[in-house]
């Protein structure tokens, strides 16, 4: 019989928290999530490009790229742009940034030549053009 009050027990000793439950929430979660995450493809813009025997190599980076595709629609980074809005985002751009112009080789001219004209109108005489 205990007379002094105090318990048989340990309390440093018997503490114990079974963690199984809290693994098996965790694991659900990641299930979960995983279920219901949607992943986006990146951005292609499908573009039977001309081929040049003079052609340079560019790499991603080495200027601003507008590509036109061969119904005439313009992009600028893999979104589709109007020639009003590729005007209002180039006024802020360095008059010696390097333009790329990648256009479909069965592109009519005519949109090619109003992106140039509207560089031109931009004074931005820097540009190049992206084939094969």
């Amino acid at each position: 019989m205990n007379l002094r009050g105090k318990s048989k027990r340990n309390s440093r000793d018997d503490v114990v928290i079974d963690l199984t439950p809290m693994v098996d929430v965790v694991f659900l979660l990641i299930i979960f999530f995983l279920i219901t995450t949607t992943f986006q493809k990146e951005r292609t813009i499908n573009l039977d490009l001309a081929s040049s025997k003079s052609a340079k190599e560019f790499k991603k980076n080495d200027g601003i790229v507008i590509s036109i595709n061969k119904e005439g629609k313009y992009y600028f980074h893999k979104k589709e742009a109007t020639l009003e809005k590729l005007k209002d985002i180039l006024q802020n751009e360095s008059k010696k940034e390097l333009i790329l112009i990648k256009s479909d080789k069965d592109t009519p001219y005519k949109y090619v030549v109003d992106i140039m004209g509207m560089l031109q109108d931009l004074d931005l005489t820097n540009l190049d053009f992206i084939t094969k």
